[in-house]
Parts: C-alpha cells; sequence; structure tokens
C-alpha cells in the first residue's frame, strides 16, 4: 500500500471522531514516517513498510476511538513550539497562548527588573517555558500537585532549554511556594462546572485528567480558593491574570475584587472576542509614573 492509497482510507475511518479527518490522518502517518505532511505530499507512490502500515492502523483506530490526537502523537504546539504531553496532563489549547501574551506585555510595562513568576497548576508546562524562553530576565516557579506533571514540565523545560532557569514545586496552589518580592501570578485552573462533564466532548471526558478541567458546581471552586489564599499572603504579588471559561467573567471578577479590594481587574478577550482573561494589577502598582493601565 502507498501513501496516496492509505490516506484516503484513513481519513474515512477517522471521520467518525473528527471534523479534519484528512489533515489527522497525514498528521498520523507522517509521525508514523517521522516526515512532515509537506513531504507526503511530495511522495505519494512511496510504498509503506508493514511495521509502518501497524503503527499507522492502529494510530488510526485509537482516534476513532476519540483518542486525542495529542496524547496518541505525545506532542502538541504551542506558541509556535512543540511540547510533550501525555494524559497525565490537559492537552493545551490555543486560547492559552492570550494568557502567556497578556503576561508578557505587563513584564514589557513594568519597570521593575527580576520579575518572578508563578505558574500555578502548571500541567505539562507551556505557560511557564514559553514566559522563560520569551522573557530571559523572568524567574519562574512552576508549580503543580500532581508528581507526574511535574515530570513532564520538567522534560519540556529542558526540549527548550530553560531548565536551569525554572524551579518546579510540589504544591496545592500557593500552599508550599515561597512568595518572593516583585511576582507576578499567571494560572490555568480548572474551571469547567461539574454539569458540563456529560457535555463536552468525548475526547476531552474520556481522556483527559478530570481534575484539570472541573471545578466544583459553580466552576469556580479552585479560583475561589486561590483568591482567598492571596486575600491572606502578607506578601501579595503585583499582578494575577487568570484564564476563565468566559461565561464565568462577571463572577469572577466580582470575586476577585471582593477578595482583593486593593487590586483593579479587569477583562482581556480572547482571539475569538470572548471574555478569556481576568487581570487584577496591585493600585499601588499602577499608580508608579509611566505605567500604561489601559484596557487591552
Amino acid at each position: 500500500m502507498t501513501i496516496y492509497e492509505a490516506l484516503p482510507h484513513a481519513a474515512k475511518l477517522l471521520s467518525v471522531s473528527t471534523s479534519a479527518s484528512h489533515i489527522e490522518a497525514e498528521v498520523l502517518l507522517g509521525f508514523a514516517l517521522k516526515r512532515d505532511r509537506t513531504w507526503l505530499v511530495v511522495h505519494p507512490t512511496m510504498p509503506l513498510a508493514a511495521r509502518t502500515l501497524t503503527q499507522f492502523w492502529n494510530m488510526v483506530n485509537r482516534r476513532a476511538r476519540d483518542e486525542p490526537l495529542a496524547y496518541i502523537t505525545g506532542r502538541k504546539e504551542f506558541y509556535g513550539r512543540p511540547f510533550y504531553v501525555n494524559p497525565s496532563v490537559m492537552i493545551p489549547r490555543p486560547e492559552t497562548e492570550e494568557l502567556v501574551r497578556s503576561a508578557i506585555e505587563y513584564v514589557h510595562r513594568r519597570k521593575t527588573r527580576r520579575l518572578t513568576v508563578i505558574d500555578l497548576g502548571t500541567g505539562s508546562g507551556v505557560i511557564a517555558v514559553t514566559l522563560a524562553r520569551e522573557e530571559p530576565s523572568l524567574r519562574v516557579i512552576a508549580t503543580d500537585v500532581s508528581a507526574r506533571a511535574l515530570g513532564m514540565v520538567r522534560k519540556n523545560a529542558a526540549l527548550h532549554g530553560v531548565a536551569k532557569r525554572i524551579t518546579f514545586l510540589k504544591s496545592d496552589l500557593l500552599a508550599s511556594v515561597p512568595i518572593p518580592k516583585n511576582s507576578v501570578i499567571v494560572a490555568n485552573l480548572p474551571y469547567l462546572p461539574e454539569s458540563d462533564r456529560k457535555t463536552v466532548a468525548p475526547e476531552i471526558r474520556n481522556f483527559e485528567p478530570a481534575r484539570a478541567l472541573f471545578a466544583g458546581r459553580d466552576g469556580l471552586a479552585v479560583i475561589r480558593r486561590l483568591l482567598s489564599h492571596i486575600a491572606k499572603l502578607s506578601l501579595k504579588p503585583q499582578a494575577l491574570f487568570l484564564e476563565i471559561d468566559p461565561r464565568q467573567r462577571k463572577r469572577v471578577v466580582t470575586l476577585a475584587s471582593r477578595y482583593l479590594p486593593h487590586y483593579t481587574c479587569s477583562l482581556l478577550r480572547d482571539v475569538s472576542g470572548r471574555d478569556r482573561i481576568v487581570q487584577c494589577q496591585r493600585i499601588e502598582i499602577l499608580s508608579h509614573k509611566g505605567f500604561n493601565t489601559s484596557r487591552s
């Protein structure tokens, strides 16, 4: 069987689980061959070895049963870079790139040098690693309650050459995190309400770690706990960036304003125009001369 013959058959099998069946078939065959999709187009008549076909059909069948493509290949792109993923961590979403972008813009506006960014619930580490790569002056702390997730973060940090610039801590939110001076908290915490378990796509519900997705009846249990913890800190962060469900925007801003009265909180939109990021900044920081406080 050639590449040209295998791909249409695979796409047909994949059509039950994805609307991008032709693209995903190419991704899986390219992964089996250790080639990119362009190479497949240039070599359509290449015969496929039996071992390659066995691996390919195995992956196609897994995807047809709703297993996420990223878990099958063990890879996911984020902010233009490849990252390792496995079922112990949530698959990075494009929306989270806006969280990173917002934090980077904040760092660029600040006059203070040697800021420390704390990435809570780091998962695969895409936020921590990307910030370390994009801003060499940053100190980065990556935390997660899961030891397996922290192992994945270390692997991704090594992949991108920033392992020496990231501190890895096993911690439930801020419980084991020393809060340094001039810190910023960035977090993509679980925020889906339990009622969403029945309605999310099977590839999410059946394969991604529930602890990284769902957070109580209203989806705000973990965010509420974080805000309460920050309110009790003697040394508070200069800013907080939270990814949220757009449905929660008003409630999260209200909660943040209640727990953090000395902060000003606003909403930032994602690439689809939805309110996706809650940004809270200390009022005394905002008053510094030359700091831009306009809404993005």
